[in-house]
């Protein structure tokens, strides 16, 4: 196939599972044909390497996921262009608060925190003005804390300790304090956010199947390889299994729950 439509879903099933060979790992529920959401896509990245599938149907994975990306991105450029024509300055006025539940701080029309860097740079301030960038350090983790009232987590909030990789260290059995030094330089920085994402995508109440969802999108977008999560049940001895990343988000639950 000379030029490939990334929207067509039935051109990416002859090439990806008819022409590839690559499972088929879910059906659509209205035709029952192959699907190939994000999700699937992001999976199916996972069994790159060995040589059982062309290398070239991993490189038309990627340009679907960064073509759908782009498609995105699209739409909130052109949902913020209708929010500046529609201001009374035409420009962005974005409404910010915090939720109750997960004391995330959260936009609305429109919402400006699910921009891209790249979208965010199209932004200009007005003359005389400047842009900055503030960050509330663990404010989800405090809040957390300051819900569940757990006098361990309180304690170590209060002590100002690195929950993250209180989190990572803990798992694996790693002394907290002798770690904390390389907690943010290398391998150990990627096992850090690996376990960061594992606190918030099962600390309101995720099961297992979305803490592996969330996790495995969430380590492809930063780069992130299928590597660190195989490094980290390996230092557990733990077998990964057909899925890794379900293997990890289910002994993590059980980790946590302990």
């Amino acid at each position: 196939i000379e030029d490939i439509n990334f929207a067509s879903y039935k051109q990416l099933k002859q090439i990806l599972f008819d022409g590839a060979g690559l499972p088929s790992l879910k059906k659509t529920k209205i035709t029952g044909g192959d699907a190939s959401d994000e999700e699937v896509l992001l999976k199916l990245l996972d069994l790159e390497g060995g040589g059982k599938y062309p290398p070239w149907a991993f490189e038309v994975i990627r340009g679907t996921l960064q073509i759908r990306e782009s498609v995105k991105e699209r739409g909130y450029v052109e949902s913020l262009l209708k929010s500046a024509r529609m201001s009374h300055d035409g420009r962005v006025h974005s409404t910010f608060k915090i939720g109750p539940v997960t004391w995330r701080l959260a936009s609305e029309n429109v919402n400006v925190q699910q921009l891209s860097s790249s979208v965010k740079q199209l932004f200009r301030a007005p003359n005389g003005w400047k842009f900055c960038r503030h960050d509330h350090q663990a404010l989800e983790v405090r809040g957390l804390a300051d819900q569940s009232g757990d006098p361990v987590l309180i304690g170590r909030v209060r002590r100002g300790m690195d929950l993250h990789w209180v989190h990572a260290a803990g798992f694996l059995g790693w002394g907290y304090d002798d770690t904390l030094s390389t907690a943010k330089e290398g391998d150990n920085k990627k096992i850090r956010f690996a376990f960061k994402t594992l606190f918030f995508a099962g600390g309101y109440g995720g099961g297992v199947k979305t803490i592996a969802v969330v996790l495995r999108k969430e380590l492809h977008d930063a780069g992130v390889g299928t590597d660190i999560v195989l490094h980290i049940l390996s230092e557990r001895g733990f077998d990964p299994g057909e899925d890794p990343y379900v293997t990890l988000a289910t002994e993590w639950l059980k980790w946590l729950r302990k």
